[in-house]
């Protein structure tokens, strides 16, 4: 089989592929990530096993700001003009933020452009390659890659995709996507069962990450921001908002068919993951009933 991750910018498919390639590779022909639309994945390998991840928009645009601001490639390579050089990183975000307060916006100092990028992932049609790197989806706008998709579009993109990932839940999405890939290449639950054993809820100690930081240090978090930055990050996201509940929503339900199939429990009742699961869910706005896992177990 082969495996295909629609790597969209900034949420953990850089730390996945580094942490489970040679993993990856003993279970499917061909692994390949690229920062490309899905629909380019669907039209070249129509018959591949599609990945991605999905993060929350308020921390993604975040993200993306401070890679264009902080990270030694874009240093190297944005235009000139970019919001940066003070030691007042919120201001340089207020900056940055005013600037694209319009969709219409295309000027983007060749590096990522916020406006609801995951589900410009999920509906683009663009191919072009735009030097030195770039591909449309993340860094403009246009009729190929417009600045708010339409939304029933954008959720049809993410039923097409066979595993989705929570990039606020890492460790549990690498453990879905491990299972599901190998569940998938050999169709039998007990030869997938030698997942790491920090996968489920017997283990001693939650799986280790290795995260790729490219060469951003630690930066400010949606809770740091005043109220004017979350309400412009609100505005140009509304339709990444849907799509990242929705993608959610789908994690949850299909690590419960997960346990399931192996007969091992890793949404755990105490601990850092349900710790985790909980912070997620209500930072999403949502309850029992939307994400569908049933019985209350993990709350």
């Amino acid at each position: 089989a082969q495996l295909h991750v629609v790597h969209i910018p900034k949420t953990a498919i850089s730390s996945l592929m580094l942490q489970t390639r040679g993993q990856l590779k003993h279970l499917a022909r061909q692994v390949y990530a690229g920062e490309k639309c899905l629909r380019h994945f669907e039209t070249h390998s129509p018959g591949a096993m599609r990945v991605t991840f999905f993060r929350h928009p308020r921390d993604h645009v975040l993200s993306q700001f401070h890679h264009c601001r902080d990270g030694p490639y874009s240093k190297r390579n944005r235009r000139r003009g970019f919001p940066a050089g003070s030691h007042d990183a919120l201001g340089d975000l207020t900056k940055w933020l005013s600037h694209f307060s319009t969709p219409s916006t295309t000027a983007d100092w060749g590096c990522y452009n916020p406006w609801n990028m995951q589900a410009r992932y999920m509906t683009c049609s663009c191919t072009t390659y735009i030097p030195p790197w770039v591909y449309c989806a993340q860094h403009l706008p246009s009729a190929e890659a417009p600045a708010r998709p339409v939304v029933a579009a954008s959720l049809a993109g993410l039923e097409r995709v066979h595993v989705v990932g929570i990039s606020e839940l890492y460790s549990l999405s690498t453990c879905l996507l491990l299972a599901t890939v190998c569940l998938r290449a050999r169709r039998d639950a007990s030869a997938c069962n030698p997942l790491p054993d920090c996968c489920f809820c017997d283990a001693p100690a939650g799986c280790a990450a290795r995260h790729v930081t490219h060469g951003v240090g630690n930066h400010s978090r949606p809770a740091d921001l005043p109220a004017p930055a979350l309400h412009a990050i609100d505005r140009m996201t509304t339709v990444d908002h849907v799509v990242y509940r929705a993608a959610l929503s789908r994690f949850m339900q299909d690590v419960r068919a997960l346990e399931k199939s192996l007969n091992r429990t890793m949404l755990c009742e105490t601990g850092p993951v349900a710790s985790s699961v909980r912070r997620v869910l209500r930072s999403a706005g949502m309850n029992r009933e939307e994400y569908g896992v049933g019985n209350g177990r993990v709350f």
